[in-house]
């Protein structure tokens, strides 16, 4: 999904829910706001821990438009509670409460993103012991794949919604381990030495 794809999409979905809030009695005009809020939190924490490939997405949206929507529309709610002009009536409380629950997303998420990236390399290294195990039992010859070695390998610790593989390259010279940590940054690890480097794909 492309960013001005995913910009529409957006504002699409906070014009139906502004929209299933004004039509509801008044009690329960909170429900589609919060419903809603939650799910965009959920989904900008996951694409804060992994892009999946929408890295463009994911600026624009929860870094540029989501605080300046925030500001916005909080300051709308706020002239009109407290001045009473413009009166645009609940919409910008309900945008408010959505570009906030964007950003807290994608704050959350990168904080989070940094514990990931951390097990993610501890996964590897683990692997690595066991790779390197099966080196010295086979006359020093890397293992064609990773499972002759591991059994099942495990995925990266970023994200629950299809979180990158490991990768495994294997070449006469030398073997290594490699992730996803975003779409813009690959983590390589060299299992002859375990030492970890960053490459730009």
């Amino acid at each position: 999904m492309g960013t001005g794809l995913a910009a529409v999409f957006g504002i699409l979905l906070a014009v139906a829910t502004c929209v299933a809030a004004s039509r509801l009695p008044k009690r329960y005009a909170w429900l589609p706001t919060t419903f809603v809020g939650v799910a965009l939190a959920f989904l900008f924490f996951e694409l804060a821990r992994f892009d999946h490939g929408h890295e463009d997405v994911l600026f624009v949206l929860g870094l540029v438009v989501a605080p300046l929507g925030l500001i916005l529309a909080a300051s709308l709610w706020a002239s009109r509670r407290f001045y009473g002009w413009p009166n645009l009536g609940p919409t910008p409380g309900h945008v408010a409460i959505l570009c906030l629950a964007v950003l807290v997303g994608v704050l959350a998420g990168t904080n989070r993103k940094r514990e990931d990236v951390a097990a993610s390399k501890r996964t590897a290294d683990a692997v690595r012991e066991h790779v390197l195990a099966w080196r010295s039992s086979h006359d020093g010859r890397w293992p064609a794949q990773l499972e002759d070695a591991v059994g099942p390998m495990p995925v990266t610790s970023l994200g629950v919604l299809g979180p990158p593989s490991y990768e495994y390259l294997v070449t006469p010279a030398k073997a290594r381990i490699s992730f996803l940590a975003s779409s813009s940054l690959r983590l390589v690890l060299d299992l002859e030495t375990g030492t970890w480097r960053e490459e730009r794909p």
